[in-house]
């Protein structure tokens, strides 16, 4: 038995194939290759249903601003882990906070803009138009960090 089933209590009996699956998913989300991250935890999923391969891509995903994606995984990870861990309580109360923001974002416009935020490469949504009084402008706001940028039409 590997020191994350140990560590996390897994209900499942997790493979050694798996388990490799989900460490190189860890070693590629903290060296930032989030796609390299999300397809080993994918992996760490796919042979056994791995509660905190769910987790971990759900945060990821999460950082992304693939809210739908996020809450998904989040509730993998209730299926399949420990109901009473911290990771059980955190994922709860983010599904409800990713509900939340889906539908703020999606009641002011929620058009994807094809901008990129400059603090955190995530895609922009388009929260406002015609800001200001001024005729064409856009508000873009990051759902990730929250940066919020205003933009002119030339």
């Amino acid at each position: 038995m590997g020191i994350f089933v140990k560590l996390f209590g897994q209900k499942r009996n997790i493979t050694a194939e798996s388990e490799k699956h989900f460490k190189i998913g860890i070693n590629c989300d903290n060296s930032g290759d989030l796609n390299g991250a999300i397809y080993s935890y994918s992996k760490a999923i796919g042979l056994n249903k791995y509660p905190m391969a769910y987790y971990y891509r759900a945060c990821v995903y999460k950082d992304q601003g693939k809210y739908k994606d996020a809450i998904k995984d989040f509730k993998g990870y209730l299926k399949y882990g420990s109901s009473n861990s911290k990771e059980a309580i955190a994922s709860r109360v983010t599904i409800e906070e990713l509900k939340s923001e889906i539908t703020r974002t999606s009641s002011i416009k929620g058009e994807r803009s094809k901008d990129l935020c400059p603090k955190c490469k995530n895609n922009l949504i388009i929260t406002a138009k015609n800001v200001d009084g001024f005729m064409g402008s856009q508000k873009h706001e990051c759902p990730n960090c929250g940066m919020s940028i205003v933009k002119l039409k030339p």
